[in-house]
C-alpha cells in the first residue's frame, strides 16, 4: 500500500474507480474483515468506490479460509463471497462508467 504513493501524485489517478478487496486467513474468522477494512481505508484516501460483497452474506469484502496448504478451493462459504464481490465489483463499474 505504501508504493501506492505514486496513484496520489499522479493527480489521484484511482479516483472514481471501483475496487472490492478480500483477504485469506488461517481460520474462518481470522481476521480477514480486519484486513479488509485496513485496505479500504488506504484504498479511500485515493478517493476509490469501494463495494463489499453485497447479498445475502454482505461483508465487508471477500473473505476466505485457507484450510490447509494454501489452498481455498475447498472453503465453499469464502469462495462465494469472492465470487459475489467480483460480480458487484463488475456490476457497479458498468453502472459508474463515463
Amino acid at each position: 500500500l505504501e508504493r501506492c504513493i505514486a496513484f496520489r501524485k499522479n493527480n489521484f489517478s484511482l479516483s472514481g474507480k471501483v475496487a472490492g478487496v478480500l483477504a485469506v486467513g488461517g481460520n474462518r474468522n481470522g481476521g480477514q474483515e480486519l484486513t479488509i477494512r485496513s485496505v479500504q481505508a488506504a484504498l479511500m484516501s485515493h478517493q476509490v468506490l469501494l463495494v463489499g460483497d453485497g447479498l445475502p452474506t454482505a461483508h465487508w469484502g471477500g473473505t476466505l479460509w485457507n484450510m490447509s496448504d494454501d489452498d481455498i478451493t475447498q472453503d465453499e462459504i469464502g469462495l462465494a463471497t469472492a465470487k459475489n464481490l467480483g460480480r458487484r465489483v463488475a456490476a457497479v463499474a458498468l453502472n459508474t462508467r463515463d
